[in-house]
């Protein structure tokens, strides 16, 4: 397949003036009915943004783009719902594979609207839910605004890899760089391969392994994280070179989400909702992971004692490492996304958590984009949050929480924790671009 849309891209390199052009078009086709799943629109997407990035073009056109596209294509999706109804059933890809229609109908009857924004970052799910929507005609103003939203999250999410990797391809990095990148890849490559292998075959011990595992390898990172200082400087380097006066705002909302004084509110928000639907064994799972995590950070910061980046005029207080933001974010998602996998397929249980890795590291990411960490900083705060959520689900044994939580606990803790955080990071907006100097 790569090689098919090889001469493509070697043409869009010399005549960049289309890649905006050629964006649009791939992530339409990814968005369309049915056609999304055969295409493979995360990878071209990525490639036209890389050379986007290379080429020197803005960031804020490229997305405006992405976003039309993926509105446009859900949305055409949806009105050919609502036009075929049942009949839809008969198109030649559901005749042929009625099992992609079966699964989006079981993932939208089960979260409701909620599987738009959720489907929309998973592959196979994505160019069928709008279709499905159109089908059970679900009511066009609900559509709409989930589908604006969706598509706005999940387009930045598609293009700004490429786009950043891109930009940052005209700096060669130094001979030490891939040698300690490779380290990193290597550490968390066997933990995911663990991770997917103990879902394949469940066994008893299975999160007493993951939690040695990610204990192991966060103490070696807080241990020799000196070792790895041209990758942190390199990457570091990079994300200043790839800095955009689009992405500064973005970036500063999403760091809000870690910050301490809302994640104590989520916090408390989930566990009282927890002890309101009496899901004692869930509380307890949650409340100590959370807890757990914080404590850990808090104890490790001092331990380490290594300094922040000196690139801010206003220095933050505390120690860098782990980062407390990262540890924050990545441990309420992973506890989010293992809550919401209660009951269900291992299939859905690993999209979950592949689903919760995305904000967590969009915030983990805004941290070193505003110099407030370096990269091993956020990437210690993910193996403290994965080590927090695999010790209480080890400690916990048989009385791990099992059964799966009623949909109205989860609107309810949707509702009132979107609502929560629009509400702090519209407060705090201005204080905290005073403090990164982004005013």
């Amino acid at each position: 397949m790569s090689d098919f849309f090889a001469p493509l891209f070697d043409w869009l390199a010399l005549h960049p003036h289309w890649l905006g052009a050629s964006v649009f078009l791939i992530i339409l086709i990814e968005c369309m009915a049915l056609i999304g799943v055969l295409w493979p629109g995360v990878v071209l997407v990525f490639s036209a943004a890389l050379l986007a990035g290379q080429a020197g073009l803005a960031l804020w056109p490229l997305y405006l783009l992405a976003w039309l596209a993926a509105m446009l294509g859900n949305s055409g999706s949806y009105l050919l719902g609502i036009r075929l109804q049942a009949g839809a059933r008969s198109l030649p890809l559901l005749r042929k594979y009625p099992h992609w229609l079966a699964r989006a109908e079981i993932h939208l009857s089960r979260y409701g609207t909620g599987s738009l924004l959720a489907g929309h970052f998973i592959g196979p799910l994505r160019p069928v839910l709008p279709l499905l929507a159109g089908m059970l005609k679900m009511p066009a103003k609900r559509f709409f605004i989930v589908n604006m939203l969706a598509a706005g999250i999940w387009s930045f999410t598609a293009i700004l890899p490429g786009w950043l990797t891109g930009a940052a391809l005209d700096s060669a990095p130094p001979d030490q760089f891939w040698s300690q990148a490779g380290l990193l890849a290597a550490g968390f490559g066997l933990l995911a391969a663990t991770a997917f292998w103990f879902g394949r075959r469940p066994h008893p011990q299975r999160f007493t392994c993951l939690a040695l595992l990610s204990g192991l390898l966060l103490a070696l990172l807080l241990t020799f994280w000196p070792m790895l200082a041209v990758f942190d400087r390199y990457l570091q380097q990079l994300t200043l070179a790839s800095s955009s006066p689009v992405l500064d705002p973005i970036l500063l909302v999403f760091t809000q989400f870690g910050d301490v004084k809302l994640q104590i509110v989520l916090d408390a928000l989930l566990c009282i909702l927890l002890l309101a639907y009496r899901a004692f064994p869930a509380l307890v799972f949650a409340a100590g992971s959370l807890l757990g995590s914080t404590v850990l950070n808090a104890s490790l910061k001092s331990l380490v004692g290594r300094t922040r980046p000196e690139l801010l005029p206003q220095l933050l207080d505390g120690y860098s490492m782990p980062s407390g933001h990262s540890v924050r974010s990545y441990t309420f998602c992973l506890v989010i996304a293992i809550l919401l996998g209660l009951g269900q397929r291992r299939q859905v249980r690993a999209g979950l958590l592949s689903l919760a890795l995305l904000p967590a590291s969009l915030v983990a990411f805004s941290r070193i984009y505003l110099t407030a960490h370096w990269p091993t900083d956020v990437l210690a705060g993910a193996l403290l949050a994965v080590f927090s959520c695999t010790v209480m689900l080890a400690l916990l044994g048989r009385q791990q929480p099992a059964h799966a939580l009623p949909r109205p606990f989860w609107l309810t803790q949707a509702g009132l924790s979107l609502g929560i955080f629009i509400l702090f990071a519209a407060w705090s907006f201005s204080t905290a671009a005073t403090r990164y100097n982004l005013l």
